[in-house]
């Protein structure tokens, strides 16, 4: 139980089997709050993964958690092609949000995503309850994700308004701030460290990628986007394959760039060298973590990668273009490794020295086990937001004309 007092919480944002990482987090962390006690409503899109029978139960939500899907899926929310889809996908939400709240008033409203958050300022202040925007790092990247920019300065419009925006990394908190947003705090993402543990590889998993215990495996985990930088690995793999032999590469993330890869990889004559696995739910995540020796993250912009602390958490070594992101969270060949970023010949040597020293993987793994148990462990953070929730809570009973008090 919590040693806070209990609240009604009405959250809205993607939740999972969606596989985006704010789903991720918003299961992990409403699931937490449901079972210390607080009383947790939500409202998601439904996922593309699941298909139109997406059910409560699939979300692998608490039993406490009462879950309303909506129509709109959470793929138009995250990459919505035009303004009058976007708007579509709002409204259900507002429509739905209004009726949630006349059923019963919560004590404040969690948004999950800035993308989710169009009208939740309005509903929220006409009401007079509280809300909270958990902001992933959609404002930095909506030009490099295609966001339409209607869309993103209407949502921007409405997020300064809210009574908290969480950041969840520190450079990401800076940015807003330098963009007029005040009331903001840093919590720093957390992960299930008992989930994503070291442990040995899965064996049964190896073999089905025949691959064998002998070689060393490169891992590498995401959407596939141009801005993770896929294609820097394939690159350079012809010259990791002459110099170190045993690697083999796995590529985990989106089905519909999976194609164009694999034909990467045969012009670079390394089609042998790679497996590529689609999406996978994300109970299985874990284990395909563990199954890499190093973990490349070589990403042109992120905000606080999951990937990145479940690597850590996991005692595997993640090599990581050397971006803002990754510096919050890496301390050069301490808990972590850093490649400049976009330089091939860099990523390749860089690969080849982990790769040989195995002594050296295990020190940093070891490192990064207890940073990630220390500074992202996910009960801690959602204690943290705990006390956000609360703060703004009471600050909205005790007066509502300082409830905008600056955090």
């Amino acid at each position: 139980m919590s040693k806070f007092d209990p609240l009604d919480i009405l959250f809205v944002g993607a939740v999972r089997p969606s596989i985006d990482g704010d789903a991720v987090c918003g299961t992990e962390l409403i699931n937490i709050l449901a079972q210390r006690g607080h009383r947790v409503r939500a409202v998601a899109p439904r996922s593309q993964s699941a298909g139109d029978d997406d059910l409560a139960n699939d979300a692998e939500l608490h039993p406490g958690v009462l879950l309303e899907r909506l129509r709109s899926d959470a793929i138009e929310l995250i990459y919505a092609p035009s303004w009058l889809i976007y708007e579509a996908c709002q409204a259900e939400i507002e429509a739905t949000l209004r009726r949630l709240i006349t059923v019963r008033q919560p004590d404040v409203l969690m948004v999950g995503s800035p993308r989710c958050a169009a009208g939740v300022g309005e509903i929220a202040e006409r009401v007079g309850i509280p809300w909270l925007c958990w902001a992933h790092g959609e404002f930095e990247t909506a030009d490099i994700d295609g966001f339409d920019s209607t869309i993103r300065d209407r949502i921007s419009t409405e997020v300064i308004t809210a009574d908290r925006v969480v950041s969840c990394a520190r450079h990401h908190g800076e940015w807003l701030a330098r963009r007029g947003f005040t009331r903001i705090t840093t919590i720093p993402n957390g992960i299930d460290v008992a989930n994503f543990a070291p442990a040995p590889k899965n064996l049964e998993l190896l073999a089905q990628m025949s691959l064998n215990s002998d070689q060393i495996v490169i891992g590498h985990i995401s959407r596939l986007d141009e801005n993770k930088r896929p294609r820097d690995i394939i690159r350079s793999a012809a010259n990791v394959a002459r110099s170190e032999p045993r690697i083999r590469y796995v590529i985990v993330g989106g089905r519909a760039q999976i194609p164009a890869l694999r034909e990467d990889c045969r012009r670079n004559a390394v089609d042998d060298k790679f497996r590529f696995i689609e999406w996978q739910d994300y109970s299985r995540i874990p284990d395909l973590v563990r199954l890499a020796d190093i973990m490349v993250m070589p990403s042109s912009i992120e905000c606080m990668n999951r990937v990145y602390l479940e690597t850590q958490a996991s005692g595997r070594v993640l090599l990581a273009s050397d971006i803002v992101a990754a510096r919050e969270v890496v301390v050069d060949d301490r808990t972590g490794v850093l490649f400049r970023a976009g330089d091939i010949a860099d990523l390749t040597a860089k690969i080849v020295s982990l790769a040989r020293d195995a002594k050296r993987r295990e020190r940093i793994g070891k490192s990064a086990r207890a940073y990630a148990e220390s500074a992202h462990d996910i009960q801690s953070t959602a204690t943290r937001f705990e006390y956000v929730l609360a703060e703004i809570a009471e600050n909205r009973k005790r007066d509502p004309a300082i409830a905008h008090a600056s955090a």
